[in-house]
């Protein structure tokens, strides 16, 4: 009897062992493979005079982009903080997307990363979506939910937008926008 016990736990420790190896490929902590793993990381500062949002519109912003981009955008993290005297909007990034689509049919624009997320502004909470070029940088803050949006490649529209920054290049820009991602993994 303990002879069949001991072959039948045998038995069962190798099945174990065989099925972890064979599925351990495929998930990691319940998450897809190398989903997490940092594909790019986004170290990029600069300033730009706004133009949108009458608040900001001629105003001087510093901004600093600190992203890692994981495989699947959905696991990125990071913080983008824009800065104007007294002013600072700092926002935490929860997803990232590449060639966004909002951007892509710009040809000056396909190369650009999307983030969005939660922003901290005047001691308030609120929705964040960002787009970053070569030429163009971008950020809305809104109290709706940017899933809808982001799953169909859009932006928040009019009466969602609560603040909004933007620069375009050209005159607009102090600093030229580098388009520099460090990659990691491809």
């Amino acid at each position: 009897m303990k002879k069949k016990m001991f072959i039948s736990f045998v038995v069962l420790i190798a099945l174990l062992l065989t099925t972890s190896i064979v599925f351990a490929d495929e998930f990691v902590d319940d998450v897809p493979k190398d989903s997490h793993k940092i594909r790019t990381k986004w170290n990029l500062q600069g300033s730009f005079l706004s133009q949108r949002d009458p608040e900001f519109v001629g105003q001087n912003w510093i901004y600093n982009i600190q992203i890692k981009e994981a495989m699947d955008g959905e696991y990125s993290k990071g913080v983008i903080e824009f800065t104007s005297a007294d002013s600072v909007i700092t926002a935490h990034v929860e997803a990232t997307k590449t060639n966004y689509l909002y951007w892509s049919g710009y040809p000056a624009l396909e190369n650009n990363i999307a983030s969005v997320g939660w922003a901290e502004y005047k001691g308030e909470v609120y929705n964040f979506m960002s787009i970053y070029s070569e030429g163009w940088i971008w950020i809305i803050l809104s109290h709706d939910d940017y899933a809808d949006e982001w799953a169909s490649g859009g932006v928040f529209q009019g009466a969602e937008r609560i603040y909004q920054l933007l620069a375009i290049g050209g005159h607009y820009a102090i600093d030229t926008y580098e388009w520099d991602p460090h990659y990691i993994h491809d």
